[in-house]
């Protein structure tokens, strides 16, 4: 979610040309029959050797993965009761770690839609460009502009540990979105826990889909961003599912940050090509980051792979359109923001939290075949989630049909 979009230049300076898959076979005739009946019968082994050691991952259970990210949801997985929405017109805070970060801006702007459909005011005039002291500084101007709570987008509780607990202490409700930490280890001075979204299962998806697009021989070099909880939760769950697939490799892993992102993020990919002319795939952190891949593989003569990427951002949907990227898995972080609006009006009302979001939001793995179907918003999870937030909180309950 943390993604960083990097633009540059018209999206038509991102054509590409993409290198074709060189085949190349040898092999010899003989004037005797033997001869030929000897290369044939070696020929066959070869073939059976490759296509043994291609199946040579569980194709069932990975198989399994994909298909549950392309198909939409049979029925609405959120709550379908809820407390109207809290009076009294509260102030929500927002404090993001980034603003020059679109998965951040995209949980930004579900915030302030939802404080908006709740009838509550919503501010958001920070940036802390992802420094700890600048994000408790934040805080500390959410608490002096009297928010009754403040959000936190993308975020280690721990690295702003005193001024959460400064403004737990004034009463306000604290609560953490797209952060990707496990509850047990937020702050616990916070008053709302964020509602969770399962990112690490989308490791272990783009695992199973490298793996079964590949036939079990995949080559995958990795450019990835630890500095993001939930980007490192995905490549650490990669690592559990990746290796499952015996006859893929991955060939060799580049750590980046979020400063790199645009064209020393591209240039650095390219190295990574260059020295392993037999990656087949690029495995990125997240979308924003991809962007800057794609861009710095339009270039002539640049080396290529196969992107593979997080998130679903709206530009990198047109790119897996355009195949200039190869597939994403995208997740509505908009509807992540509305179902933690849905737990502070519930938290400002004594209620418990709701127990049915989280993990149950769909992820959909997005290539070029269905690419065109969310070029023109991205991907919100195939259902009205806005809608459905919105009946809860005027009405007290909605109905479980998608």
């Amino acid at each position: 979610m943390t993604l960083i979009s990097w633009k540059s230049g018209a999206a038509a300076a991102l054509l590409i040309a993409l290198t074709a898959l060189v085949l190349a076979g040898c092999g010899s005739s003989d004037s005797t029959s033997s001869s030929t009946a000897a290369s044939e019968n070696e020929s066959t082994q070869e073939a059976t050797s490759t296509e043994t050691a291609s199946a040579d991952y569980p194709a069932a259970e990975f198989e399994k993965l994909i298909k549950e990210t392309q198909e939409p949801p049979s029925k609405w997985p959120g709550p379908t009761s809820s407390p109207k929405a809290a009076p009294g017109n509260p102030l929500v805070f927002n404090v993001p770690s980034t603003k020059a970060a679109e998965g951040v801006n995209r949980v930004t702007a579900g915030l302030e839609g939802a404080a908006k459909a709740l009838g509550w005011r919503f501010k958001s005039p920070v940036n802390p460009e992802g420094n700890p002291e600048e994000v408790a500084a934040g805080i500390e101007q959410g608490i002096q502009e009297g928010a009754d709570v403040i959000t936190i987008i993308g975020f280690e509780s721990k690295l702003a540990g005193s001024a959460i607990e400064k403004a737990s202490k004034a009463g306000i409700l604290v609560t953490c979105v797209s952060c990707g930490e496990d509850p047990a280890n937020f702050s616990p001075t916070f008053t709302a826990r964020e509602t969770p979204f399962n990112f690490a299962h989308q490791g272990e998806i783009m695992a199973a889909f490298v793996a079964v697009d590949s036939g079990g021989t995949a080559k995958t070099a990795v450019l990835n961003d630890p500095e993001f909880p939930v980007v490192q939760q995905r490549y650490e769950k990669w690592l559990q599912a990746y290796p499952k697939c015996t006859g893929c490799e991955e060939v060799d892993h580049q750590d980046f940050t979020a400063a790199e992102i645009g064209p020393p993020l591209g240039e650095k990919s390219q190295a990574v090509l260059q020295s392993n002319p037999d990656a087949e795939y690029l495995y990125v952190g997240f979308d924003g980051a991809a962007e800057a891949v794609a861009q710095a593989m339009a270039q002539p003569g640049a080396a290529q792979a196969k992107i593979v990427s997080f998130d679903g951002n709206k530009a990198n949907v047109a790119l897996v359109g355009e195949g200039l990227q190869y597939a994403t898995i995208a997740e509505p972080v908009e509807w992540t923001a509305w179902a933690a609006m849905d737990n502070i009006n519930r938290e400002l009302q004594n209620e418990p939290p709701d127990k049915s979001e989280g993990s149950e939001i769909p992820s959909r793995l997005i290539t070029e075949e269905n690419a065109a179907e969310y070029e023109d918003e991205g991907y919100l999870g195939d259902l009205d989630f806005e809608k459905k937030y919105e009946e809860l909180w005027s009405t007290g309950h909605t109905s479980s049909a998608p």
